[in-house]
């Protein structure tokens, strides 16, 4: 195999490099030194540890994500007693304001209904017992109704509190068999 001939250069000479080069081509005056990939570190070596440096602004971000709830719970408490005594104020008013609108209403004395007159307003005129006839088709309502009749006053109360509202045998038992005006009395154990 023959050598092509020497590269001629820009001067007209020939390149002295020329022999040395690949396949006639001159040869490099310069060679890399860079490595394609650093070197494995051994591996006796332990993975680097995080420094205590770093931790300061997670305790710090904890330190105040902890104040700041103590701070809503304390802010929560305080709100909810002064509306709780607000709402308390804001009560009676509502009951004084109840109070005043229903006196005179349902044929009730004017002094107050809740006044101690109404509750116990002295003696109440009282008249015989009437039978209870046909108030319904319950057995041990009609049981109640009665005792009731009979004078059992506790058969009265039961009956009343049994019985469905705005029955007939409500009716009967807020008379106490017959024996009052109805609601002339809180309950008819009163009359013994």
């Amino acid at each position: 195999m023959t050598q092509p001939p020497p590269y001629p250069s820009a001067s007209g000479m020939s390149d002295p490099y020329a022999s040395s080069g690949v396949g006639g081509w001159p040869a490099p005056t310069w060679v890399p030194t860079w490595d394609a990939h650093p070197p494995a570190p051994p591996f006796a070596t332990a993975p680097p540890r995080a420094s205590s440096a770093g931790r300061g602004p997670l305790v710090l971000a904890l330190v105040a994500a902890a104040g700041a709830l103590v701070g809503a719970v304390v802010a929560g408490l305080l709100v909810a007693v002064l509306f709780s005594a607000a709402a308390e104020d804001i009560g009676r008013g509502m009951g004084e304001e109840f109070s005043g609108s229903v006196d005179g209403m349902f044929g009730v004395p004017d002094e107050g209904m809740w006044s101690s007159e109404y509750v116990s307003p002295g003696p109440v005129e009282e008249h015989p017992a009437t039978a209870p006839g046909q108030l319904g088709p319950d057995p041990v309502l009609d049981a109640y109704a009665q005792g009731c009749f009979d004078g059992d006053m506790q058969a009265c109360d039961d009956l009343y509190y049994e019985s469905p509202p705005m029955s007939a045998y409500e009716e009967y038992a807020g008379t106490c068999g017959g024996r009052v005006k109805q609601f002339a009395v809180m309950a008819c154990t009163d009359l013994d």
